[in-house]
């Protein structure tokens, strides 16, 4: 992805939040489509057929050839070298790449990343981070208790009291008043 890859290693030191974008990095690496400029990024590590990066989709008992690695060597004047695309790749991944895959011009004009997620194919922290987050069901509590319509002192204080972190019952108690502490009425 970059020629400088000693910058991309955690084990370098770094600050805590550049450990999480490295992490985040590796899990949405893969929602780049690269289109064919010049053809410099890897075939087996990036993402240019649709499918995803070869490395993870072709399996471990895959052998691939190391006397390619750009996808440049795919293809000569731009046209895709049919012969070693089939010594490298299984036949129905050929057929894709001949069918639906711009093949490399060769000249100086740069590789254009485009972004899966968006439908513009630009990349934005937004859709970034609601394809890593995990969303969980809507808590009803939760709705109630952290709504803009509520003032923050108040929010946190109800949800203290929700999460039993204020003595109210302790207090109930020591005022010899009777009946349940707690309602679930919602």
């Amino acid at each position: 992805m970059t020629a400088n890859l000693t910058m991309w290693r955690t084990e370098c030191g770094g600050s805590e939040v550049w450990k999480i974008m490295i992490q985040a990095r590796n899990l949405i690496d893969h929602q780049i489509l690269w289109h064919a400029g010049k053809g410099s990024y890897f075939i087996w590590h990036d993402n240019w057929t649709e499918l995803g990066d070869l490395y993870t989709i072709t399996g471990d008992n895959f052998e691939w050839d190391d006397n390619y690695e750009r996808i440049a060597e795919l293809a000569t004047n731009g046209e895709w070298e049919v012969v070693i695309l089939k010594e490298n790749f299984q036949m129905e991944l050929v057929d894709n790449i001949l069918s639906c895959i711009k093949s490399p011009n060769g000249v100086d004009e740069q590789d254009k990343p485009c972004w899966i997620l968006d439908t513009k194919g630009t990349f934005s922290v937004k859709t970034a981070r609601n394809y890593i987050r995990h969303k969980e069901q809507s808590n009803k509590i939760h709705t109630l208790i952290w709504n803009k319509g509520v003032l923050f002192k108040m929010a946190f204080i109800m949800w203290r009291l929700w999460k039993f972190k204020i003595p109210v019952e302790d207090k109930i108690k020591r005022w010899d008043m009777d009946g349940p502490s707690r309602c679930w009425c919602l």
